[in-house]
């Protein structure tokens, strides 16, 4: 969207007029909130599970594009900006995670490949509705598609492996069936994680996050996401 706002915005007409450095700022104030987004995110889908996390992300993408809609000082394009950025990183994380657990391991690629899909189809028709409409009623019709989403998320079961993870077992497999759209089947209940009632200890936190399991996707992750933005 920063694309459309910023040529518009650089029309002489325009009744908010940026500098080179302001529409810098416009552009890439929304990878700002990465580091938090991605710890609030983790703290969401532990202690809230997958579901509400995904129903309460919708409220700063709403919030964030109708600040941009209702923007008459560059600001509040900053503000509006920064709002959504941490919506999207925040939905980013917990959306995968959600379709990794409630999909079935055959399919579970297909659907995740099409996360991607979904994505780059949202892409499309932002760009195509600055194209054509201007930026604030753009921005406008941009905060109703998180609503859709609510809507949708509110009538779907939490994750069965949160539930599981919890203790709510009769709810896991009660979720898990729905899911698949079945009778009760025993593969779903080998599936599901054993309830954890120990917590880990600060020190027993460190030896996980130390420990090679974890160091070796995360170097794999960082090192292909670089090479992606940057080639």
């Amino acid at each position: 969207m920063s694309t459309e706002i910023l040529a518009q915005l650089g029309n002489a007409n325009s009744t908010i007029h940026i500098t080179t450095e302001q529409g810098s700022t416009i552009a890439s104030i929304v990878t700002l909130p990465i580091i938090i987004s991605f710890a609030l995110s983790s703290y969401l889908m532990n202690v809230y599970g997958r579901r509400l996390t995904n129903l309460i992300l919708c409220a700063p993408f709403v919030l964030g594009w109708i600040i941009i809609s209702l923007s008459t000082q560059v600001w509040s394009i900053y503000v509006g900006r920064f709002i959504t950025g941490l919506g999207a990183i925040l939905a980013s994380s917990s959306g995968i995670v959600y379709i990794a657990e409630v999909t079935d391991p055959k399919y579970r690629g297909f659907f995740l490949a099409l996360r991607s899909l979904a994505g780059c189809s949202g892409f499309f028709v932002t760009h195509l509705l600055g194209t054509f409409l201007h930026w604030k009623w753009a921005a406008a019709v941009c905060a109703l598609v998180p609503l859709v989403s609510f809507v949708f998320v509110y009538f779907t079961p939490e994750s069965p492996p949160w539930l599981a993870s919890k203790g709510f077992t009769v709810e896991a497999e009660q979720a898990s069936q729905w899911l698949r759209g079945g009778e009760a089947d025993p593969q779903i209940k080998s599936e599901l994680p054993v309830p954890h009632t120990h917590k880990l200890t600060i020190r027993e936190w460190k030896k996980h996050i130390l420990s090679p399991e974890f160091l070796k996707p995360l170097a794999i992750l960082f090192v292909f996401f670089f090479i992606q933005r940057f080639s």
